[in-house]
């Protein structure tokens, strides 16, 4: 393998220092989530789960995952949270020792949706093949 190939496969995956900061930034803002009056009508009273933090190779700016409990009001707490990024990455600049705190972009975590569907298909196929196996009379025996 050429040495472009090997570091255009390296630059697609994050660093530990993404990883890291990544993880520091989460649970800063579940502790800032927690802890601080956020005053957004959308977020009152309503849990968050944050369940990643992705940071841009710069680290200047970061995708926050985020899912509310229930799942309900998806929309309303993404526009909340958006409306208040300003406020929560100052409140997170007070409490991590970054040169730059990342620029914070909320999108909704679909990662439990995909996983139940990729559930589903796997549970159907293993059904299907079953029945096929009985139709044939061959029982699973190869």
């Amino acid at each position: 393998m050429s040495r472009s190939v090997l570091r255009s496969k390296r630059a697609a995956l994050p660093s530990q220092r993404q990883y890291k900061v990544g993880e520091l930034l989460r649970k800063t803002l579940v502790d800032v989530l927690e802890r601080e009056e956020i005053r957004d009508p959308d977020l009152k009273g309503i849990s968050i789960t944050i369940s990643e933090v992705s940071v841009s190779p710069d680290l200047k700016a970061a995708i926050v995952y985020v899912m509310p409990l229930g799942g309900k009001q998806q929309d309303s707490v993404l526009l909340g949270l958006k409306r208040a990024a300003p406020f929560l990455r100052s409140k997170m600049a007070k409490r991590v020792e970054l040169r730059v705190v990342p620029k914070l972009d909320f999108k909704i975590d679909n990662a439990f949706d995909t996983s139940n569907n990729l559930n589903k298909v796997l549970k159907l196929t293993e059904s299907t093949l079953v029945s096929n196996n009985v139709n044939d009379g061959t029982n699973g025996v190869a």
